[in-house]
């Protein structure tokens, strides 16, 4: 029998604790309806109308080994499995897309270049030296604020180089009007709604 308090920890109460998306996993084609919490995805187990079943379910899951959550729809109680081998849907595809041909052979080097909105938050964010709120996105629980957009890969690239002699860090989300460029904030909070 699980105890309550740890049941208590695999139920998600509130949409801020996971991020909905879409997963591949190795040994299927499809794409699966997922939710990401920190760097894990979890893929859609079954969904119970009732309560009381879907703790059972829960219970049975946890005590199989599975690392499972819970968490309350409008159709009722979804439970939801770690893919320890999943990635973000379309992932290497997206990978591939986003770099121009006859680029292939250029690189961001140490900036990550998130091709998946599931890998990222968009937000608003404070700094203490300025008075107006930035457009930003969260990453691995850091803030990245909006440097600037390159239409041109190339350009986005010398950006990145200049960056990166400045020691900034930073992560690069590709757009419909070209490269995104995010530096990081240190000492960046979260703009209240």
């Amino acid at each position: 029998m699980i105890n309550s308090q740890s049941l208590s920890e695999k139920i998600l109460l509130s949409r801020s604790q996971y991020q909905p998306c879409h997963i591949q996993v190795p040994d299927l084609d499809k794409r699966l309806p997922a939710i990401q919490i920190g760097d894990r995805y979890y893929s859609l187990f079954k969904v119970e109308t009732e309560r009381d079943r879907a703790l059972r379910v829960l219970e049975k899951l946890i005590a199989r080994g599975d690392d499972a959550r819970m968490v309350q729809g409008a159709k009722g109680y979804i439970l939801w499995v770690w893919e320890p081998e999943a990635h973000p849907e379309n992932f290497k595809n997206n990978t591939q897309s986003v770099v121009p041909k006859g680029t292939e052979s250029l690189s961001f080097e140490q900036f990550p270049m998130l091709v998946s909105r599931s890998q990222y938050q968009p937000c608003h964010i404070r700094v203490p030296d300025l008075k107006h709120k930035l457009p930003a996105v969260q990453f691995e629980g850091a803030y990245y604020s909006l440097f600037r957009i390159e239409p041109d890969f190339k350009l986005a690239l010398e950006r990145i180089q200049a960056l990166k002699q400045r020691n900034d860090k930073a992560l690069v989300t590709p757009s419909p009007k070209g490269y995104v460029l995010w530096v990081l904030e240190p000492e960046a909070f979260l703009e209240a709604l």
